[in-house]
């Protein structure tokens, strides 16, 4: 058994060196490279203690250090939920209550939740990637994989989002691992990651279902529809149910934690000046009726996914486009978005249809407002905030600016979406038509063929060349195939 053992190990390092010694050699490692010393750096210079005081990258409620202050809560026989400083789903604080468990040393904590958050983002942008490589088609570059996943792991914004410390790393990772799953057809692995992101980050991610179940029936060839939709209902409420006991278990079951489950989107108290829509309505102008209003503004995302199905449906591929169209959604109309919330859309509109960009009406003066507005959010928020020579009307005027790009960046990839369908479908139909009258004029020929060569069985001949121009225009209306 010694001996059995000895040469398992064995074989599992010497596993490990070849595929160390191959991804060595590939240009993503790089890459990775270069995106990890920059975090390292950035790290060793203290640069997360400017940017959690930043409203760009880091949101209170989102940041680790409300994550610190509900640990303390429940260790100290509190409750995590008797304040409004944490208010995320239970099952959020479950990795943390070993990760900051009092065995294990202080300095061990901040190296594990940083080495965690980096390989989130290499493994994000790695599935980008695939997903690039399996789905998506750029005609700028002859490397497509490797384009994308640089896009989004040397992104700026996405670097300083994750030195920041945030749970925005975490999110993106479930996102794009919910639907990298999905295109690759296992059923169990996309369930998994929608049940976490519903029980963890907020239950409006369950309007994903729709799309996640068109995408997984699209890769089955619609031959197992019905036991898809049902079997996915059966798995993600089978791993909710299991997410829920075990927040029970090791929280115990209260009153408070059942609530904040299911409604803890819809309590937001504690709504600060940031680059989404919401804050300024509460704190200028629905001051009372507060706790209604919230609820009104978080049920308005309910409106916008059966309508856009209706729209989408026909299409070739809706199940994604309909993903990344609710993901973008989502993102707009979320109470404390990020710049690394907004970048991830942008980049999966992108690498979803690269042709957004050149195809879509203003394209470069919308990519222009949205730098312009980028450059002087933050000169406005200080000038509010800090030195007083502003108010709070001047950086919502920015922030409605910068949300409208958005909105019109989503909307003109519907767009492009539809006037490609369109265009493919005028495609076929331009095919099928040269088919036919290639087919008739085939049979135009044979009848000719016939005149000349039996004048006396002229009907007969020609009863025959008919046979053949339907047979003929038949099979080329099945050969004709446009690619979409």
């Amino acid at each position: 058994e010694i001996k059995t053992e000895t040469l398992f190990f064995v074989s599992m390092l010497s596993s490990l060196s070849e595929f160390i010694r191959v991804f060595v050699r590939t240009p993503f490692f790089w890459v990775l490279s270069v995106a990890v010393s920059i975090r390292a750096i950035l790290w060793i210079f203290r640069t997360e203690d400017y940017l959690q005081e930043t409203i760009e990258f880091v949101q209170p409620t989102r940041s680790f250090k409300r994550v610190e202050e509900a640990l303390f809560l429940e260790k100290s026989g509190v409750g995590a939920y008797s304040s409004v400083a944490y208010k995320h789903p239970p099952l959020s604080l479950l990795p943390f209550l070993f990760l900051y468990h009092p065995v294990v040393p202080r300095w061990v904590s901040a190296v594990l939740m940083r080495l965690t958050l980096v390989v989130l983002d290499a493994a994000t942008s790695w599935m980008i990637g695939l997903f690039v490589a399996q789905y998506s088609h750029f005609s700028l570059t002859k490397t497509p994989a490797l384009f994308a996943a640089s896009l989004y792991i040397l992104n700026p914004f996405t670097i300083l989002t994750t030195v920041g410390l945030t749970s925005v790393p975490v999110r993106n990772f479930l996102l794009m691992f919910t639907l990298w799953a999905s295109v690759k057809g296992w059923i169990t692995g996309c369930m998994f990651a929608l049940a976490v992101l519903v029980a963890v980050i907020d239950i409006h991610l369950i309007c994903l279902w729709v799309p996640l179940v068109m995408i997984l029936a699209q890769i089955r060839k619609y031959t197992e529809g019905t036991a898809t939709v049902f079997g996915s209902l059966i798995i993600l409420g089978g791993f909710l149910t299991f997410f829920y006991f075990l927040s029970s278990f090791v929280l115990g079951s209260n009153r408070d934690m059942l609530i904040q489950l299911f409604t803890g989107g819809y309590t937001w108290r504690e709504l600060n000046p940031n680059w989404g829509l919401y804050w300024y309505l509460f704190m200028e102008m629905f001051l009372d009726f507060r706790s209604f209003w919230v609820w009104v503004f978080q049920c308005h995302l309910w409106m916008y996914p059966i309508p856009i199905l209706i729209r989408f449906y026909p299409l070739d591929n809706s199940g994604v486009l309909l993903y990344v169209i609710y993901m973008s959604l989502y993102t707009i109309l979320m109470p404390l978005p990020t710049f690394g919330d907004y970048t991830f859309i942008i980049l999966m509109l992108y690498v979803t249809n690269d042709a957004i960009f050149t195809k879509i009406r203003a394209g470069f003066a919308l990519a222009g407002s949205l730098m312009v507005f980028i450059a002087i959010g933050p000169v406005f928020f200080h000038s509010w905030a800090y030195s007083g020579t502003g108010n709070a009307n001047f950086f919502y005027f920015i922030t409605l600016g910068f949300n409208l790009v958005m909105v019109n960046m989503i909307t003109g990839f519907m767009k492009v979406a539809l006037m490609q369908h369109q265009e493919n479908e005028e495609k076929k139909k331009d095919a099928i038509q040269q088919a036919r009258e290639e087919a008739l004029q085939a049979a135009q020929e044979n009848v000719e063929q016939a005149h000349i060569m039996q004048p006396a069985e002229e009907d007969s001949g020609i009863h025959v060349s008919g046979q053949a121009y339907n047979a003929n225009a038949e099979e080329a209306e099945e050969e004709v195939k446009v690619p979409i």
